[in-house]
């Protein structure tokens, strides 16, 4: 017998109804002439939805003790489980394998909505998955029997696509909510940046001549927060992130990111200020800060820019190592020549 729900905490000491349990009751009241069998249906009822909440949509098989239903728990914060589906299907499917098969990728699809959409789409997402369930299993039902074959198999094809369409909007969905993630972690570490750099600047009497190094960590920080973002609303670029992996893991990449572009800010402008890459700054100091600034933000923006300001200051000290080499060979050679 194969029972899909939603995952429970464990808080009740209570004896647990299975949906099963509750199908067979279902079964038997519907096929049963006997006024006792509602009451006891009913009991199972309630006290299934005392557990699981309330079932909002369903579909339960007139020839066999199978159903699918989708549960909603009242007023229940959006981060905890508020909808589960249950399903009990294997009297209707043992010689349906291409049916079992859909209805264990709805299985698959429900557990990913529920553990990764928040808000209104995981309803959404829910109720699209739930409604391909229902029809999938309805195919075998008993008054479906008098489909054709070939009618049962484009009904199939079709609750396959739609499916399709269901997963599809899931990815999306989840792309989008990751991205947000990953946005809101960025910006917090950027906001720890920008509120070091403003102390910076209202310690100095506005002015960052003296502190340009921060000035840089700040300016990269915010670069690489806009390069995100920018890539995030062009869709040609594409910014794809892993959003199976959780809300923790995804904010902390994101907080890395304006980390490591502050860290590209602040080697760029080392590398200008202590002389190894000759730009040959001749402006004012307040000038040049602005410059410094402006060159921090776009190392940040791309790691390009830092990659061949790094490449020049790599070959600038190679130079002068091997300039070194040369003076010092000159000096060996020259007191070993008899005078």
């Amino acid at each position: 017998m194969t029972e899909v729900s939603a995952p429970r905490t464990a808080s009740a000491a209570k004896p647990s109804l299975s949906f099963e349990e509750l199908v067979v009751a279902h079964w038997h009241w519907q096929r049963s002439d006997d006024l006792a069998d509602e009451p006891a249906y009913r009991a199972k009822l309630a006290a299934f939805e005392d557990e699981f909440g309330e079932i909002i949509d369903s579909y339960w098989c007139a020839s066999v003790p199978s159903a699918v239903a989708l549960t909603e728990k009242p007023h229940r914060p959006i981060s905890q489980d508020a909808f589960g589906f249950h399903r009990v299907s294997d009297w209707a499917t043992k010689d349906e394998p291409a049916i079992a098969e859909l209805l264990h990728k709805c299985d698959a699809l429900t557990i990913k909505i529920a553990r990764i959409l928040r808000g209104p789409t995981r309803e959404i997402a829910m109720r699209l998955v739930v409604s391909s369930s229902t029809h999938v299993l309805a195919l075998v039902d008993r008054p479906a029997e008098h489909r054709s074959t070939e009618d049962k198999q484009r009904a199939l094809e079709y609750e396959g696509k739609r499916l399709e369409q269901a997963e599809s909007y899931y990815e999306e969905v989840g792309q989008r909510q990751a991205q947000l993630t990953y946005v809101i972690g960025m910006f917090a570490v950027t906001l720890v940046f920008a509120a070091g750099a403003i102390a910076v600047w209202a310690t100095n009497g506005s002015s960052f001549t003296h502190d340009r190094n921060v000035l840089a960590l700040a300016m990269g920080a915010a670069g690489a927060l806009l390069s995100v973002m920018n890539r995030m609303s062009n869709p040609k670029q594409g910014f794809v992130l892993d959003y199976e992996l959780g809300k923790v893991p995804l904010l902390v990449l994101g907080a890395f990111r304006p980390l490591l572009g502050a860290a590209f800010g602040l080697t760029v402008y080392a590398a200008i200020a202590s002389g190894l890459v000759n730009l040959d700054l001749t402006g004012s100091p307040k000038g040049d800060t602005y410059f410094y600034a402006l060159l921090s933000f776009t190392a940040g923006w791309s790691e390009r820019l830092a990659k061949d300001i790094l490449d020049s200051a790599e070959l600038t000290v190679g130079d002068a190592i091997k300039a070194k080499e040369t003076t010092a060979q000159e000096r060996a050679s020259g007191q070993g020549v008899p005078g």
